[in-house]
């Protein structure tokens, strides 16, 4: 390459640090917003158990002009002449590509003493051009990349009686197989957990050591409808220092090739 492709691929390379620092911040904004409208009046007198979203962050034209940025610098270099083979296969076999993930968030789930508000990372669809897609890739940039089928789990976020949202999530189980092949989906056994999460500024710690038989119960019992409206594919899994919510005494089903014992704490 010539002086000014070099030229073209030292601003490629700027252009996407920064690209990067607006995903992340993408991602953020969005949890913030779906926050913000779950904290509307009228989302609690309209709170059912829909399976469309009700919200879902709109990204700003920004990502979408940086990317088109991006790709006239790499046009400009004669960048696509040179993207191996594999990559190109890559990128047109299966789903579209997009930039980045933003938040989904579905009505809320009402349990004793709180509620639960189901949520969902997603693809933003900033479509992403060949060029664009092999430059990210090699440059170290891949986990800004996801297809349009990519999904992160639905889990739902523990919210107290006086709406405020806290750093608990509840997970189910998706490992788990049921005994019963008329009803494999688990709705009356299929056990819950707990866990931490980092998302949001404001937070607050629970107790969910104090939690009693009701309450827990009452967890599960908001969930359950959910195994009917999606697979339980479309669910995020449990993670391995989660503890269980409801049965009591469930433990997490291991991966395969690993022990309960090392799955699961609690």
């Amino acid at each position: 390459m010539d002086g000014n492709s070099n030229g073209d691929l030292g601003l490629a390379v700027a252009l996407a640090n920064r690209m990067r620092t607006l995903i992340v911040d993408t991602r953020d904004d969005s949890f913030e917003r779906v926050w913000a409208y779950t904290e509307r009046e009228e989302w609690w007198r309209t709170r059912d158990l829909d399976a469309k979203p009700l919200e879902r962050s709109q990204t700003g034209p920004q990502l979408s002009e940086m990317g088109g940025e991006l790709n006239a610098l790499l046009s400009e270099a004669g960048y696509e002449d040179s993207i191996d083979k594999d990559l190109v296969r890559r990128f047109r076999t299966g789903e579209p590509w997009s930039l980045g993930t933003e938040i989904e968030v579905f009505a809320s789930r009402k349990i004793f003493r709180g509620s639960l508000i189901p949520l969902q990372e997603v693809p933003t669809r900033v479509r992403v051009s060949l060029s664009v897609f092999a430059f990210l890739t090699i440059h170290g940039d891949k986990d800004l990349l996801h297809r349009d089928n990519d999904q992160f789990g639905i889990h739902y976020h523990y919210v107290l009686a006086n709406k405020v949202r806290t750093t608990t999530m509840i997970c189910w189980d998706t490992r788990w197989a049921s005994d019963d092949p008329t009803r494999p989906e688990g709705f009356a056994s299929r056990p819950i957990f707990r866990e931490l999460h980092g998302e949001g500024r404001y937070a607050k710690a629970a107790r969910p050591y104090e939690w009693g038989d009701r309450k827990r119960k009452s967890i599960r019992d908001a969930c359950v409808p959910d195994l009917l409206k999606w697979d339980i594919k479309a669910f995020r899994s449990a993670s391995n220092n989660a503890d269980a919510v409801w049965p009591i005494n469930a433990t997490l089903t291991p991966r395969l090739g690993q022990s309960a014992s090392t799955e699961n704490r609690g």
